[in-house]
């Protein structure tokens, strides 16, 4: 008999480390050209030769560029370099991909600020039956951060501290990354103390000391780093080295947007939707992590200084299939070409949960979903935006309320044809929302002649009334005093099918309460 899964994380920290975060997270969000690789990072506009490089790339580091040196320094070994200013929008972006990642294993989580921007720390507990192995995990988190556009390590240890230096290790080359037994501890206490989140000047006054290694730093006695050095540099080291420091943990944020930056504006729309497809990939993958599907688009395109275009794309069921997003925000934008080259493309997911169905067992379903989907934009194309619904049903005993087609358009091409009359042949009633209000004369209790928009004529055949009731506790308005009889009833409407002299046949709503009549729909 096999022995129960022990939870060997439980009391482990995994820590995600991106050493060019920053970098990272600009060259995700802008395109250049295929030659630009060259790139430093600096933290502020304008680029002075006085100013130090932040974030290299790794070409630059092959060329021997590294991050600390000066604009001046770098260019006289790499004239070719591009030096770029440091993006918030384009880390805080980055930052919400990454989370969505971490919280896919983990609800406690801490995200670094500041100096630790581009470490992300979470809770392994419990996570013993998802991952039996830590090489799993850490396979797991890495790959996934790569889809994302980030080159990751994880390490694993059991505090924030040491798993934070566990992914040194990994950089290095010289161990997994994974931390769990007293040798590989060891390994960790002989790394630098510029590792260690340290204020440069302690560091400094620690290396002149001949404290140079953790270890160093550990053999010395808590009372006398106090004594040698003031409380603030005290609680410095205390929480640099400190093995048992809490998770600050931070809610999670459901904000899936992807931008893309052109470095040259694109105008032909074949171009633009390749540039559009790691967009839509980048955001399927953060649905997945999240378990979330899109139930609409939103596409923002930022014209070079010309404007903008918005548009958003109602899908007719949740889903997160990039395929289908390509095609539907193809069709969108074949229907609707830029005006002008296009310098930024912003796609926006708004989230819904997947409707529940059945599933056949022989057949797969799935595909059926998607198809409609795609069925619905491309009839968008031939109607209008928003111009494709379906019927849903409304909580309500009247006939003109319990049903509701959500179309922003009227229907106003009627067609002229002489029709067959109800009495024969089986005629479709094309429902008009909203109801087209018409003057009407009456002659004893029915009407006779009928004018509005598209039509005129004299009623040559008349069924009617249906009189409808319903909802008899909603005394609002107050009632005409020749209708108080039919109110205490409980009608409040009265439906017509009528055959017009101009061949029109139409359905005519008329409102007891007001005297108002509507055409609601045409006989086809």
């Amino acid at each position: 008999m096999s022995e129960p899964v022990k939870d060997v994380h439980s009391q482990m920290i995994a820590c995600l480390s991106v050493p060019r975060f920053s970098l990272n997270a600009l060259e995700r969000t802008f395109r250049y050209g295929e030659s630009d690789s060259l790139i430093g990072l600096v933290r502020e506009l304008p680029v002075e030769a006085t100013k130090r490089l932040e974030v290299v790339s790794l070409e630059l580091e092959s060329l021997g560029v590294f991050a600390g040196m000066t604009v001046a320094h770098a260019r006289a070994l790499v004239p070719d370099i591009s030096v770029r200013a440091r993006d918030s929008s384009c880390e805080e972006s980055g930052l919400d991909a990454l989370r969505d990642l971490v919280f896919s294993c983990s609800p406690n989580v801490e995200i670094g600020r500041g100096s630790e921007l581009g470490l992300i720390w979470f809770d392994l507990s419990g996570l013993h039956l998802l991952y039996p192995k830590l090489e799993d995990l850490k396979t797991y988190v890495e790959l996934g951060a790569r889809r994302l556009g980030f080159d990751a390590v994880l390490g694993i240890s059991k505090s924030k501290l040491w798993s934070k230096l566990a992914t040194n290790l990994a950089l290095s080359g010289g161990h997994t990354g994974i931390v769990v037994n007293d040798s590989a501890e060891q390994r960790l206490l002989e790394l630098s103390l510029s590792l260690l989140s340290l204020p440069t000047k302690l560091r400094h006054s620690l290396d002149r000391l001949g404290v140079r290694t953790i270890r160093d730093l550990l053999k010395i006695p808590r009372a006398e780093l106090l004594r040698r050095f003031n409380r603030e540099e005290g609680l410095s080291i205390k929480r640099a080295v400190g093995h048992a420091e809490l998770l600050k943990c931070e809610r999670e944020r459901e904000r899936f947007i992807e931008t893309l930056h052109l470095d040259e504006p694109i105008w032909d729309l074949n171009m633009l939707m390749y540039c559009a497809s790691e967009v839509i990939e980048r955001l399927s993958s953060r649905l997945e992590l999240r378990g979330h599907y899109a139930q609409s688009l939103r596409i923002d395109l930022d014209y070079d200084g010309k404007g903008a275009y918005q548009t958003l794309i109602e899908l007719s069921t949740p889903s997160r299939n990039t395929r289908l997003w390509r095609e539907v925000v193809l069709l969108r934008l074949e229907s609707n070409r830029p005006d002008a080259p296009v310098q930024s493309l912003v796609l926006e997911c708004i989230t819904a949960p997947r409707s529940k169905e059945q599933l056949d067992f022989f057949t797969k379903s799935v595909s059926v979903t998607e198809n409609l989907n795609l069925l619905v934009t491309k009839l968008e194309r031939h109607c209008a935006p928003n111009g494709v619904g379906r019927m849903q049903s409304g909580n309500s005993y009247v006939q003109d309320d319990a049903f509701q087609v959500p179309i922003s358009h009227k229907i106003i091409e009627y067609g002229r044809r002489t029709p067959e009359w109800i009495s024969g042949t089986p005629r479709i009633l094309r429902r008009i929302r909203p109801p087209e209000p018409v003057e009407v004369d009456w002659d004893e209790g029915l009407p006779c002649f009928v004018k509005g928009e598209g039509f005129i004529g004299r009623v040559r055949e008349v069924y009617g009334p249906f009189r409808q009731c319903g909802e008899w506790w909603r005394h609002d308005v107050e009632v005409e005093e020749e209708s108080e009889t039919l109110q205490e009833r409980g009608f409040y409407w009265d439906l017509y099918d009528l055959e017009l002299t101009d061949g029109h046949c139409l359905r005519l709503l008329h409102r007891i309460r007001g005297a108002r009549s509507f055409v609601v729909g045409i006989y086809d």
